[in-house]
């Protein structure tokens, strides 16, 4: 019987510090996005492409708390061949007016072993339509890609083009672990009192 109790009593109060904790059921929202872009690109060194490619991409928004909301898991696909990936929480929200912007300056991308040069990439997304707080109705953007120089030989060119559909899944929220560590306390409690009678 003591056991039982402590051990409901111990649950009941981790379920209690763990549903105070910031990320007790985090909402995550997956952006996907698609559209075209430019190739700036004065000096040749994407070689011979053409001035316009397709372009898509996703990345995922922890909408709980205030803005800057945490943004993870960017991932932009320009043609065939270019790759640009988000490397931990370099990527980064800031709600201006009706319009958002995502991004930041180093990502991974398939041009490093494509061109053998050093590069520093950034992406940024320019999502519109939305009211600050809103982040579920956004419906165009545009988007901007840099490639800065980082090396003697190396010249910098950029992706510019408009992003004209997105589509926005909203996980469904899950029940922290917290309501379910407090659920089995209660459970237990419960259970010792019937015991007793």
């Amino acid at each position: 019987m003591t056991l039982l109790r402590c051990s409901s009593l111990v649950v009941l109060v981790a379920a209690f510090f763990l549903l105070l904790s910031p990320n007790a059921g985090a909402s995550l929202v997956t952006y996907q996005f698609s559209g075209t872009v430019t190739v700036f690109d004065n000096q040749g060194m994407l070689g011979d492409i053409p001035d316009v490619l397709d372009c898509s991409g996703s990345f995922v928004l922890e909408t709980d708390g205030d803005s800057p909301y945490a943004v993870t898991d960017v991932f932009v696909q320009i043609g065939g061949d270019y790759t640009f990936s988000s490397v931990g929480d370099i990527a980064h929200w800031t709600q201006r007016d009706e319009d958002a912007v995502v991004g930041g300056k180093g990502f991974s991308s398939s041009l490093e072993t494509i061109l053998g040069l050093p590069y520093r990439y950034g992406v940024y997304l320019f999502l519109y339509g939305a009211s600050p707080g809103d982040n579920s109705a956004y419906t165009s953007g545009r988007i901007e890609v840099r490639a800065q120089q980082a090396g003697p030989d190396s010249w910098p060119f950029s992706f510019n083009g408009d992003l004209d559909e997105f589509v926005i899944q909203g996980a469904p929220v899950p029940i922290p672990g917290a309501a379910w560590l407090l659920f089995s306390g209660l459970t237990g409690l419960v259970a010792l009192r019937r015991r007793r009678r």
